[in-house]
């Protein structure tokens, strides 16, 4: 069957268990056409643009300019005082000292408080088998193979499916985890 359809898919560490399962789902009436195991890069290498990685710019960097701007504010603001305190000591120049210093640090604390990853959760590497189904027993069926073969992750997901594969997965799109069959790995 070609076209948009249910998948239900599970990340296995070795290739061999990966592998080992597509004998195991086609075995339990799942035709070989509908069943597929492929691996999954791990998270920034999946080549997506000529110079390599998956995105055309960091997610985080777009926030980082105000949270720099910001962290100067603050910054600045503190190193004013501290600054202001160590005249008796220091004279006049720490005024100046205290403000550049306390921008500077302030300034990078908040660009790189503003970076976080704003895709979380990302995808794992692993060998991932999917299965098309066609009803909610195919999906039971699967869901219950995956969780005793011992898949790290069991994802619900819809996708074209053509010649046996899944042919628009997109290894850059969090999955769609069924949260019951989830483990560590």
């Amino acid at each position: 069957m070609e076209g948009t359809v249910a998948i239900i898919a599970g990340r296995f560490e070795e290739k061999e268990r990966a592998e080992t399962f597509v004998g195991e789902l086609v075995r339990a009436g799942f035709p070989a056409e509908r069943c597929t195991c492929f691996f999954v890069n791990p998270p920034g290498h999946h080549a997506r643009y000529s110079i390599g990685g998956d995105r055309d710019a960091s997610p985080g960097a777009t926030e980082a300019d105000h949270g720099a701007l910001k962290g100067a504010g603050i910054g600045g603001a503190i190193g004013l005082g501290v600054g202001l305190a160590a005249t008796p000591v220091a004279g006049p120049v720490a005024v100046a000292a205290g403000v550049g210093v306390g921008s500077y640090v302030g300034s990078l604390a908040g660009a790189l408080g503003n970076m976080g990853n704003k895709d979380l959760p990302l995808r794992k590497s692993g060998f991932l088998v999917a299965v098309q189904i066609d009803d909610a027993e195919d999906e039971r069926t699967a869901v219950r193979m995956l969780e005793t073969a011992g898949a790290c992750e069991v994802e619900r997901a819809q996708g074209r499916w053509e010649a046996g594969k899944w042919v628009d997965f997109d290894p850059t799109r969090p999955p769609a985890l069924i949260a019951h069959v989830t483990r560590p790995g």
